[in-house]
């Protein structure tokens, strides 16, 4: 694990992270030019807001920057009991479609109508 500094180069994007010892969110939006440092072990995320492109730039206090993404944490490597008791003790066949739509190792849009405006 280590701290990682972002520095947004293009685009406008929402910063987050949760604090790991209380559980609180803290999240800003960043224009280009701005920056934000994300605490060793905190479950972070970055969104581009705009239909258009967005690139950062993010440095890492150690080699072994630890990054996962949960989705597939969750569904490819715990035991399955394991996460439908977490999901709220979601059904076998409710577990399957979940593990059918998330595609391990991958990283996925949150906003569908983002989605749609890019199209047009």
């Amino acid at each position: 694990r280590s701290d990682v500094i972002t520095y947004v180069l293009e685009g406008h994007v929402r910063l987050g992270f949760v604090v790991q010892t209380r559980g609180k969110l803290i999240e800003n939006i960043l224009s280009p030019g701005m920056g934000m440092i994300i605490p060793k072990g905190a479950l972070s995320y970055i969104e581009n807001l705009n239909c258009t492109s967005a690139s950062i730039l993010s440095t890492f206090s150690s080699n072994d920057f630890g990054g996962s993404l949960l989705p597939s944490l969750f569904l490819y490597t715990l035991p399955e009991h394991i996460t439908r008791a977490a999901f709220g003790d979601i059904t076998s066949a409710e577990y399957q479609k979940m593990k059918e739509t998330i595609i391990d190792n991958q990283v996925f849009s949150v906003n569908s109508q983002c989605l749609e405006a890019c199209k047009n």
